[in-house]
């Protein structure tokens, strides 16, 4: 999909860069009342804010009658396939701004990011099965685009879920091996003694027979004389859930 990011960068360019068009497009912007003043600009650096400029580089439709007036080419936008491939790209960005939207701020445990990446992986299967079967409920861009062209095919786009799912399975394949520690810190109580490490064993025992502590766990935590465990939610806790917090 790097052909239509590639073309949406190239209009801002033209838009952003240079004081005279910049101000001639707010100019027009203004004079039709247009909800916006602006084209965000994207950075690649910043490569998950290609959301706001894709979103609304697709609301602003002045931007095809302004290029015109530049006497600049609007092939693209009278494209039907390359339309079609911006709408879908809105929608998926979208979701992935939201994802990176939750990764973020202080006092999040790794088990928290980890839930929110599990969630999102099966949002992808969700979609992939949604797509396919020619359901837009959760791409809103995509239905906006269909009410203009009833025969938009959008089940072509399951191959790109497929693939986003690989790089998250690959990318993200780390989380896997914390998985069984993850499980254990969520819930001691239920987690089986024999898939935990040998030295916490005894200590999870004890915890899971104490009734008193079941009902109260999630509000007291772990008691401080488990000495194994404690060091072992320590370790967890401490982990480096974000860069930014890094």
């Amino acid at each position: 999909m790097e052909h239509v990011l590639r073309y949406v960068k190239k209009v801002v360019n033209f838009v952003r860069f240079q004081g005279l068009n910049r101000n001639q497009f707010s100019g027009l912007l203004k004079d039709i009342g247009s909800e916006f003043d602006v084209l965000p600009y994207h950075a690649e650096v910043r490569w998950l804010s290609c959301f706001n400029v894709l979103k609304q580089f697709w609301l602003l439709r002045e931007i095809r009658l302004f290029l015109k007036m530049k006497g600049e080419s609007v092939q693209q936008l009278c494209d039907y396939n390359w339309l079609q491939d911006l709408a879908i790209m809105v929608d998926m960005t979208g979701h992935l701004n939201d994802l990176n939207l939750k990764l973020q701020g202080k006092d999040q445990p790794v088990i928290s990011m980890c839930d929110h990446i599990k969630a999102f992986k099966l949002k992808l299967n969700l979609w992939e099965g949604q797509l396919n079967g020619a359901n837009l409920i959760n791409f809103p861009t995509c239905q906006d685009f269909r009410k203009s062209h009833s025969t938009s095919d959008f089940s072509q786009y399951t191959f790109n879920v497929n693939e986003l799912i690989k790089e998250f399975e690959s990318r993200l394949e780390d989380f896997k091996t914390s998985e069984n520690d993850f499980s254990l810190f969520s819930d001691p109580f239920s987690f089986d003694v024999y898939k935990a490490d040998r030295d916490v064993q005894m200590e999870l025992i004890d915890i899971q027979c104490n009734t008193v502590l079941k009902n109260k766990f999630n509000e007291v935590g772990i008691p401080n004389q488990c000495s194994e465990i404690c060091q072992f939610a320590a370790g967890i806790l401490a982990m480096f859930q974000s860069t930014d917090i890094c």
